[in-house]
């Protein structure tokens, strides 16, 4: 896999409040959400693991706890990096070592502060083997995590890459340079999570309780998600409405016709059907803005040359003839 960073799944929250940011995006014509405690309706897809960000890698999941949940780092509607619990994330000389501040006075909706250890455990939780994290690769980075990876390691084992210093300071030490790390962390994969995920991360995952500029009040599983304002919020970026109800829809076809019909306040995507004519519908309006976006490209390891030594080096070459 020849990856790059998850900015636009991380960004759609945002984005799609500010009906921009995507290529192409539609609300309702007749469109009655105004105001700063209106509800908006949004499309969405149905989480396909519960709501844990150290195990969600898809956009259904990541719209929802983008939302709710604040990291060190956020992205602003360009897709440009600005610190957000973090006061400071500095590097020493040669970018294998940061320390990071975070501002004092956060708090998750359940009351507890946001701490250094809200970060270093959810991390190395979600790096340990033992928790089978989906998102565990992205924290091979930081030294202790093969470590980790040993059969029979201790669930609650840290990575001995991350010191925690007091309640507002700790340092990461990869095991090699990385002076793009600051501008990941906003990634969902990087996320805090309270001490009450540890107690029951099954009944978390249901119900998760965050810090972000929303707060979650319901998950129906096939049905959608309902967020609401989190006046508590203490980031740069906070809700400018009464809350989110996400919809989740298994075509961009269903989701366009509700829109069409008024039932639906904000589509980020065009069905394909509609290119040709979307523009012309006056039953929506539509909005056109550059914005950050993901790709990737895909070459299974079953494919011939693409396997053991042979493929890792193909992969390098791939990576590094993509200009960026």
């Amino acid at each position: 896999m020849v990856r790059w960073k998850k900015i636009a799944a991380i960004l759609a929250p945002v984005l799609l409040l500010s009906a921009c940011g995507s290529t192409q995006s539609a609300s309702s014509a007749n469109d009655s959400s105004a105001g700063p405690n209106a509800v908006i309706s949004v499309n969405g897809t149905e989480p396909q693991v519960s709501l844990v960000p150290m195990n969600t890698g898809e956009v259904g999941g990541d719209r929802i706890l983008s939302a709710i949940l604040a990291g060190l780092v956020a992205y602003d509607p360009s897709g440009k990096p600005v610190n957000e619990v973090a006061e400071s994330i500095t590097p020493n000389s040669d970018a294998t070592q940061f320390t990071v501040k975070i501002k004092d006075g956060w708090k998750f909706t359940d009351g507890t502060p946001v701490t250094s250890e809200s970060f270093t455990k959810a991390w190395s939780y979600a790096a340990n083997v033992t928790n089978a994290q989906l998102n565990s690769s992205y924290f091979s980075i930081v030294k202790g995590y093969d470590e980790l990876q040993k059969e029979g390691t201790p669930s609650d084992a840290q990575l001995s890459g991350l010191v925690v210093k007091d309640d507002h300071t700790f340092q990461i030490n990869l095991n090699a340079p990385d002076s793009a790390l600051p501008s990941q962390l906003g990634s969902v994969s990087f996320l805090p999570v309270p001490e009450a995920f540890y107690k029951d991360p099954r009944a978390y995952g249901e119900k998760p309780i965050g810090n972000g500029a929303y707060k979650l009040v319901s998950w129906k599983h096939g049905q959608g998600a309902k967020v609401i304002r989190n006046d508590d919020y203490k980031g740069n970026f906070p809700a400018k409405n009464g809350g989110i109800d996400f919809r989740f829809y298994t075509t961009l076809d269903s989701a366009y016709a509700d829109v069409q019909a008024g039932n639906l306040n904000l589509l980020d995507q065009i069905p394909a059907t509609s290119y040709s004519s979307y523009q012309k519908n006056k039953n929506v309006k539509v909005f056109t803005a550059a914005g950050s976006q993901t790709q990737g490209i895909s070459i299974p390891e079953r494919l011939k040359h693409f396997s053991g030594e042979e493929g890792i080096l193909r992969r390098q070459a791939i990576s590094l003839s993509i200009d960026r």
